[in-house]
């Protein structure tokens, strides 16, 4: 019918009797189809990119769970390190033992170094 018509006249001539062949026709469709089948090879990953994607990952949650470990030993240790802070150095740990009271006092202090060893 008209439609048919139409369409023939689309693909056999366009206006002043410009047309496209029917080679250039298949052609482009070919290089359509082409570019098609590459572009979809490009937006699927490889195996070995997805293999190496997975590896990745593991690594950085492995990363991520030695982080998380690090941070709660450093919670755990935060007790023992303000009672080691707490306790005398150097000199003044020499003279605590070797005062008039040295004998309460340095029994205090081995406790409290036997408890710090505790923790």
């Amino acid at each position: 019918g008209a439609a048919e018509a139409a369409a023939a006249t689309m693909a056999g001539g366009v206006g002043g009797g410009l047309g496209i062949s029917g080679s250039l026709e298949e052609e482009y469709e070919r290089m359509m189809k082409q570019t098609s089948r590459d572009l979809e090879v490009m937006r699927a990953p490889s195996q070995q990119e997805t293999q190496q994607r997975e590896e990745e990952a593991k690594q950085l949650k492995r990363q991520l769970d030695t982080w998380g470990a690090l941070v709660e030993l450093r919670i755990h240790l935060e007790g023992a390190l303000s009672l080691g802070h707490r306790l005398p150095s150097g000199a003044a740990a020499a003279a605590l033992g070797e005062g008039e009271a040295g004998a309460a006092t340095g029994e205090e202090a081995a406790a409290a170094a036997r408890e710090a060893r505790g923790l």
